[in-house]
């Protein structure tokens, strides 16, 4: 039998990356699945 996959971390919460709702609802599901780190979500969003 193999062993248990270890869970990662996700980061839970909400970011304010974007001043429109949409983008920045996109952008907060990208770092809330562990897609994208959070410096990285704030440059593309500017």
């Amino acid at each position: 039998m193999s062993e248990p996959s270890v869970a990662t971390r996700l980061p839970v919460g909400f970011e304010r990356f974007h001043g429109s709702a949409f983008p920045n609802y996109q952008l907060d599901r990208a770092h809330a699945l562990g897609f994208a780190d959070r410096d990285e979500l704030r440059a593309a969003a500017s």
